[in-house]
């Protein structure tokens, strides 16, 4: 899929169409303790573990997804307001 870099998209601040530049954003991966890492779940799930060395439940497989979505970070040309989008139906893209 081609992306162009700049396109006139509706800026729900100005109320109107205005130009906006299009900026793919990286794909970061998620953290993994950093806000739910403390909470009363985590810590029992944990508490369990650390016993006999045994695991209370199977544990389940992992599987990588096939495809990563695309977002694209539009920014408004006049009020610098950003919207988010995501493709859902892309696998690859490059910007124009």
């Amino acid at each position: 899929m081609k992306v162009v870099k700049q396109a006139k998209k509706y800026c729900p601040k100005c109320k109107k169409h205005t130009a906006h530049k299009i900026k793919q954003q990286k794909v970061k991966p998620r953290p993994k303790t950093k806000k739910h890492g403390l909470k009363w779940g985590v810590r029992h799930q944990a508490k369990i573990e650390a016993g006999y060395g045994s695991f209370p439940k199977p544990k389940a497989a992992k599987s990588e997804k096939t495809s990563k979505h695309p977002t694209f970070v539009c920014t408004c040309s006049v009020c610098n307001k950003s919207q988010i989008k995501v493709y859902r139906r892309t696998k690859k893209v490059s910007q124009v």
